[in-house]
């Protein structure tokens, strides 16, 4: 499984179900960047050509950011002194092979409830668009936004797309473009 979003709200869920009781948001972050869990690490380029990448982990601050929209999602519970608990959600979300269907169900609700569009939406916009028009992320989100004031950035619609088809809600594909290097001329 590629290393994103996904398996990240997954090892974030995981890693609070391990123990019953609450966890302080910032100590929590922390403890998932010291943890160098698989999912929240990045490859960086060498700092010279030939150098092998180097590997980091997710920042605390990235870490806490995701933690509040897991929170919006509905699977952590976050109080006013900034304690995360799992809520039932949370833990159904880990039983079995629930995981897929549980974050769409969360993620279309969090799609009617706090960003004003709903799923069927998404798919009506996706299918109405017609060549030379593609349905990449920015024609959708133009689309969408143009009808409606929608409450939501586009860096974050771009992710909630994206976790809805690794949820099997939408379908993409991704091609790759090949051009022939420019010919070369030679001068005398």
């Amino acid at each position: 499984m590629p290393y994103s979003n996904y398996s990240k709200i997954y090892d974030l869920l995981t890693e609070l179900a391990k123990e019953d009781r609450p966890k302080d948001l910032f100590d929590f972050a922390e403890e998932i960047q010291n943890s160098q869990i698989e999912s929240f690490a990045i490859w960086r380029p060498g700092s010279e050509p030939d150098t092998p990448p180097t590997k980091t982990y997710c920042s605390t601050t990235s870490i806490r950011r995701l933690i509040r929209f897991v929170t919006e999602l509905g699977f952590i519970d976050l109080d006013e002194e900034r304690q995360c608990r799992l809520t039932s959600y949370g833990r159904n979300a880990l039983r079995g092979d629930n995981y897929p269907r549980v974050l769409s169900t969360h993620l279309t609700m969090y799609l009617k409830d706090r960003v004003g569009v709903t799923y069927s939406e998404i798919k009506e916009t996706i299918l109405a668009i017609q060549r030379p028009e593609v349905a990449f992320f920015d024609t959708i989100y133009g689309r969408i936004s143009s009808q409606k004031d929608l409450q939501i950035r586009q860096s974050r619609f771009r992710m909630v797309l994206y976790l809805l088809e690794r949820c099997g809600m939408l379908t993409s594909l991704t091609k790759k473009i090949y051009f022939a290097p420019e010919a070369q001329v030679w001068h005398s």
